[in-house]
């Protein structure tokens, strides 16, 4: 093993390397060291007076990679236009005569107008989703690290910069707690994964175990409206159940609007009749979905309703199928870093009268009624934030992986 060569372990290789088209959050994670999202006070600056109108001047460093303005807008407008998986900030952007209010200035600099003061924006700006691409909308891959080796068991990455303490990243695929722990006691890994804790591990030297606050979103999604309304009516009661059994490696949550000072009641509803069938509740074998659709499904035969637990192992095997089933267990990331992302995007799945309660609110700040709005969203339920717990060795003790997955890679 190279000094200089840094071992992450992920729970998976990305499903895709495009970040335009990305949709799992390995594919989030691994953009950072690929591509030059915009960084306030890093490599540009980003400029608003009033929330209403943005200016983003890039930085020189920029510049004398390629990339200009040009690039940024290119990935913008590819959004706006209701491509790719990053969409939450389109109904934010100004039209004209149906033409978004997007302006290059220059080679340097572009700008952009809102309809309404939104001082959020600048971190959606900020989002790993918004990279240098195209006119055809191909990614311009000019960013720290390049991608030099793929296969099923890991990615290999190696520095552009000759100043980079780290000349190779390797990123382990592994998702078996056992192989952690023996990768990590022998030196063969120096972070192990973030996003996918087990208690299995508990057993490893503590003084290096971080555990802080994390940003992976975990939900239920029930597309009978009865059992979705059986399981909203009865939440607290769940979460509590929840946080009792797993309340070191996750904080419960009433709402995609995320703020603790808003929380329910316990409201236990009497018994309601649903057709006669057995209901199958889907999940990915990743701690601790098993779990919690455990406590799902106790909650329903506790109530006469008969509930079946289907397991599949990976990703890729659970998205194709997951909406055939009745429930599912997912896993939402944040897409930009804060955490009124979850409520941006699944104020998308809204009917149109509330959509039009959600910008009033949103505009009035008014925080309750957003907190009321996203409770239950056509059936997505959210369930609690799962914390970002990792160890880490010597070798490595300077870096630090932040709640929304950015890691400090580059710092020597």
């Amino acid at each position: 093993m190279r000094k200089d060569e840094l071992i992450i372990e992920i729970d998976g290789n990305p499903l895709g390397f495009n970040p335009l088209n990305c949709s799992d959050y390995n594919g989030f994670f691994l953009s950072q060291f690929l591509f030059f999202n915009l960084k306030d006070g890093v490599n540009c600056d980003i400029v608003t007076d009033d929330y209403i109108t943005y200016n983003i001047i890039l930085y020189e460093y920029l510049v004398s990679k390629g990339i200009n303005s040009v690039h940024y807008v290119n990935t913008i407008i590819y959004y706006y236009n209701g491509k790719g998986y990053y969409k939450c900030f389109a109904p934010f952007i100004r039209k004209v005569k149906g033409i978004p209010c997007i302006e290059i200035v220059n080679r340097q600099a572009f700008r952009i107008v809102l309809w309404f003061p939104f001082k959020e924006f600048k971190k959606i700006l900020q989002s790993r989703y918004i990279i240098p691409s195209t006119e055809k909308c191909f990614p311009v891959n000019c960013g720290y690290y390049k991608l030099i080796e793929v296969n099923n068991n890991c990615i290999k990455l190696e520095s552009r910069e000759d100043y980079f303490k780290w000349s190779q990243i390797k990123l382990v695929n592994n998702t078996n707690p056992i192989v952690t722990k023996y990768l990590y006691e022998n030196n063969k890994v120096d972070i192990t994964c973030h996003s996918n804790f087990s208690p299995i591990l508990e057993s490893l030297i503590k003084a290096n175990k971080v555990t802080n606050k994390g940003s992976l979103l975990l939900y239920i999604y029930i597309k009978d409206t009865v059992l979705a309304d059986i399981f909203h009516l009865n939440k607290k009661y769940i979460l509590e159940n929840i946080k009792i059994n797993f309340g070191q490696y996750l904080d419960i949550i009433d709402s995609f609007f995320i703020d603790e000072e808003f929380y329910s009641d316990v409201i236990i509803k009497p018994f309601i009749k649903t057709k006669n069938k057995k209901y199958k509740i889907l999940y990915s074998n990743y701690f601790p979905n098993k779990e919690i659709a455990n406590i799902c499904k106790e909650f329903y035969l506790e109530r006469g309703i008969e509930v079946e637990l289907v397991e599949v192992q990976t990703l890729e095997q659970y998205f194709p199928i997951r909406k055939i089933f009745d429930m599912y267990i997912g896993v939402a990331y944040a897409k930009f870093n804060d955490y009124i992302c979850y409520c941006l995007e699944y104020a998308l799945k809204l009917n149109i009268e509330d959509k039009k309660k959600f910008v009033r609110a949103l505009v009035e700040r008014n925080f309750f009624n957003l907190h009321k709005l996203l409770e239950n969203v056509n059936g997505y339920i959210p369930l609690a934030l799962l914390k970002n717990s990792y160890y880490i060795n010597d070798k490595a003790k300077d870096i630090k992986v932040s709640q929304f997955g950015e890691i400090s890679f580059y710092e020597s």
